[in-house]
């Protein structure tokens, strides 16, 4: 997983705000859950800060090292509420690591197995 940790000084001072500081923390962490050499496919699990689920990420938001992206979907799963099924293009040896960027630039690598 990874963790970022962001600290902003704030001074408006037209409203009468002046050293306002916050720090925020973020969290991103990606799974491989299965890969699948007989149709191509890779499935993940990606959660976002306090364990929730990431929604909308799409093809370019993850990264097969040394294979190319056909496409990418999300179904639901019991346990880990939304799941990404990877297909890629190419011949699959293991071990097999995929890079996920989300909206906010955070960045996650897995290695399976």
């Amino acid at each position: 997983f990874s963790a970022a940790n962001s600290t902003i000084n704030l001074d408006i001072n037209s409203v009468g705000l002046k050293g306002y500081k916050f720090t925020s923390l973020a969290f991103l962490n990606l799974i491989i859950l299965n890969v699948t050499t007989s149709n191509n496919e890779i499935a993940v699990a990606v959660k976002g800060d306090n364990g929730i689920p990431v929604t909308g990420l799409g093809e370019d938001n993850f990264q097969v090292v040394g294979l190319s992206i056909s496409k990418v979907t999300s179904s639901y799963d019991q346990q880990y509420l939304i799941v990404y099924k990877i297909k890629y293009v190419g011949s699959l040896t293991l071990p097999v690591t995929v890079k996920l960027w989300d909206t906010r630039g955070i960045q996650v690598t897995a290695r399976y197995p």
